[in-house]
């Protein structure tokens, strides 16, 4: 699960092996964190992180000309001034 939270990770220190942690460096950090957690919030948080935060995140992406997620669904349009 580190790939969904941590962006552009690398190892700063070799592994031993396959199982053995290193020390990361990553470029971003996504967490999320529901202060209330009800059929009420999340609901909320679902619909803002879908219509807000996804559509913002694949728009920063584009800007960057990166191909990492940048398909948008649902009919959802780039946020065209973060791009600019």
């Amino acid at each position: 699960m580190q790939f969904t939270i941590f962006g552009k990770l690398s190892c700063v220190t070799p592994r031993k092996n396959d199982c053995s942690d290193c020390s990361v460096k990553a470029a971003g950090l996504e967490v999320t964190f529901l202060l209330y957690n009800n059929d009420f919030s999340s609901e909320t948080a679902k619909e803002w992180e879908k219509k807000v935060f996804i559509k913002n995140i694949k728009s920063f992406n584009k800007a960057m000309n990166t191909s990492y997620h940048t398909d948008l669904q649902d009919n959802l349009e780039y946020n065209q001034t973060l791009i600019n």
